[in-house]
């Protein structure tokens, strides 16, 4: 079997480098051995984030990316209910910030027609098509583009002093302050 290069495989079941380790037996030790495959993952630990390699000959290489942004808070004020404020643990930077974003609101897609990040760099205003009202349910997506990922459909959101990616999350709850 061949799996194109870029494309992103997920083990949801994998909760240690060992179980990972398992599940990867498919790629085959001998095609590594051989320098036919090569495998490239993000490993999250604590705060932190790891990119683990196995390259030419099976050699594993292990490079620290940093401090891996989460989500604080996400809220919509009274004051500008198009607008979502989402705040970082750390700061972040990308190179287009609307990027890997998704949003509903009372379970219909609604559009995020532009991204800003603001002078604190760990805040980003996510500004809606229109507004929100009092009492509507509004979630949040975020597509990343994962460690080494050729195929880049998700966005490049990551820590400023470092290579960690914001990691993919659905359906964050958004909080609406409207009244």
């Amino acid at each position: 079997m061949t799996i194109p290069s870029g494309t992103v495989l997920t083990f949801p079941q994998a909760l240690t480098n060992d179980d990972l380790a398992e599940f990867l037996s498919i790629i085959g030790k001998q095609a590594l051995f051989d320098n036919a495959a090569v495998l490239n993952y993000a490993l999250v630990n604590g705060s932190g984030t790891d990119a683990v390699s196995y390259g030419p000959f099976a050699q594993k290489t292990t490079t620290s990316l940093g401090t891996t942004p989460t989500i604080v808070s996400a809220a919509i004020e009274n004051a500008a209910p198009t607008v979502i404020v989402l705040t970082f643990s750390a700061p972040v930077v990308a190179s287009v910030y609307a990027t890997g974003f998704t949003c509903t609101v009372a379970a219909v897609a609604r559009t995020i027609s532009t991204v800003v990040r603001q002078v604190d760099t760990a805040v980003l205003h996510l500004t809606l098509a229109s507004g929100v009202t009092v009492g509507q349910a509004v979630l949040l997506s975020f597509a990343t583009n994962q460690y080494s990922q050729v195929a880049k459909t998700g966005s490049n959101l990551r820590s400023v002093t470092g290579e960690a990616f914001v990691p993919s999350f659905t359906n964050q709850v958004v909080t609406n302050n409207t009244i």
